[in-house]
């Protein structure tokens, strides 16, 4: 049996890309509250990633290592590039501003973006591997958001 919100949310979702051009995100009616909740792990590297719906827009949060914490967060829409702000001494700018800008622009959509991954005397490899791992989360995390 057809569940009639999940039918009137995708009519609006498509009367919307016939109309304006743009594709709102893939958000089931009534699901404000719904959270994404993603892991990965390789060697000592462990990253999580979470998503929940505020509205139409997106807040995700990246973080991970032996201290998670926020270090960067990255504000953007499908149209823009993202704003960064990045505390003193942290290096998650850049990799918050490239996961808001595939996103807002896979989704068209405001996204917003937290990071913070801390690894003691973390090598260059592992830096890699991070950014890996982060990507695959980010592409798992738009297919699930696809799927809702």
């Amino acid at each position: 049996m057809n569940n009639p919100a999940k039918t009137a949310s995708r009519v609006s979702r498509k009367r919307c890309r016939e109309s304006c051009g743009e594709s709102l995100p893939v958000r089931p009616s009534g699901s404000s509250n719904h959270v994404i909740h993603l892991e990965a792990h390789r060697g000592r590297i462990h990253l999580r990633m979470t998503a929940l719906f505020m509205g139409q827009d997106l807040c995700v949060t990246l973080s991970g290592g032996d201290r998670p914490h926020i270090g960067a967060v990255a504000l953007g829409q499908a149209s823009t590039s993202p704003t960064v702000l990045t505390l003193p001494q942290h290096r998650e700018g850049e990799l918050a501003q490239n996961l808001a800008a595939l996103l807002s622009s896979r989704f068209g959509t405001t996204v917003c973006v937290a990071c913070g991954i801390h690894l003691d005397n973390i090598l260059e490899e592992e830096i890699r591997e991070v950014l890996e791992i982060a990507e695959e989360l980010t592409r798992k995390l738009g297919d699930d958001l696809e799927n809702l």
